[in-house]
């Protein structure tokens, strides 16, 4: 994943590439430089993010300092093998919906909105879910209230 290997077009990152940018400040919080790390674990956006999904799943907070760690983070939370690929799927769905929220502020001048990435999480994991995995009866509100 190009998260993981800081591989993704940050700000910091095309700044190393040498290709110009006004600044390199995170375009979710305004209040770091744009990296990997940053963007997925620093950035209080993500911050709040990761906080709602760990009261969600109804596992441990998650603590995560670089993108790695978050990736890595479903494996810390102990639960049955079923659970375990759910909360990792989530997390994935996590790094996908703070980059597309990056991406819409950054060339749609889109305002950031937590509570958007959070319902967008939600309802595109739930998909994923249902479609790509053995969970396929699974409802809405086993989804909602994480009854799986």
């Amino acid at each position: 994943m190009k998260a993981v290997q800081d591989h993704l077009p940050t700000l910091v990152g095309l700044a190393r590439r040498n290709i110009v940018s006004e600044s390199v400040e995170c375009k979710l919080c305004g209040e770091g430089e744009e990296t990997n790390d940053h963007l997925f674990s620093g950035c209080y956006i993500a911050m709040g993010i990761l906080d709602f999904i760990s009261h969600w799943c109804g596992i441990p907070n998650i603590y995560a300092f670089s993108g790695k760690d978050l990736i890595m983070a479903h494996t810390e939370a102990y639960m049955d093998n079923k659970k375990n690929k759910a909360v990792q799927a989530i997390i994935f769905t996590v790094v996908w919906c703070l980059w597309k929220s990056r991406n819409e502020a950054m060339f749609d001048n889109k305002d950031v909105n937590a509570a958007k990435i959070k319902q967008e999480i939600k309802a595109l994991g739930y998909l994923w879910i249902k479609n790509r995995s053995c969970c396929k009866t699974i409802t809405w509100i086993d989804w909602c209230n994480f009854t799986l």
